[in-house]
């Protein structure tokens, strides 16, 4: 789940288009037809905000088993593809990341990596691109090995 609800929000936040939470979602709903979260997720695709809410509730239940380590490396190594493909210019990057960091669960969002995507483009205010993407790398490097 921590995948799905990686590449969700990702999508959700208009980081991709969405083709890699779709793959997820359909490969993960073949493997497991009986499951009735991934059967809800399929019924609330395309609905990015619904399938967003779906996955926040479903990690967040009591004994979910929900891993921060491993949402982490899936949210920082989609994370680090979107950044590496210079989809967005820096400063549009770090607006989303500031929004993806507020769309995090309050229980991660004061935790590295996580909280890096708070400041990370505080420093452009002050012209330094270098450190923005320092912070970043730093974070992928924490959050992916």
């Amino acid at each position: 789940m921590e995948f799905l609800y990686a590449c969700c929000l990702l999508w959700a936040l208009g980081f991709t288009a969405g083709e890699s939470y779709a793959d997820a979602l359909h490969s993960s709903f073949r493997d497991r037809p009986e499951s009735p979260t991934l059967f809800a997720l399929e019924e609330a695709f395309p609905d990015a905000g619904r399938s967003l809410s779906l996955l926040e509730a479903t990690c967040a239940a009591e004994g979910s088993g929900f891993s921060q380590a491993a949402f982490a490396k899936a949210l920082f190594t989609a994370l680090r593809a979107v950044y590496t493909e210079n989809h967005f210019a820096l400063s549009s990057f770090g607006k989303k990341c500031y929004a993806l960091w507020k769309a995090l669960p309050s229980s991660l969002r004061d935790q590295e990596p996580f909280l890096t995507l708070s400041y990370a483009q505080d420093s452009l205010t002050w012209g330094d691109e270098t450190a923005m993407r320092a912070y970043l790398e730093a974070a992928f490097t924490k959050a992916c090995g």
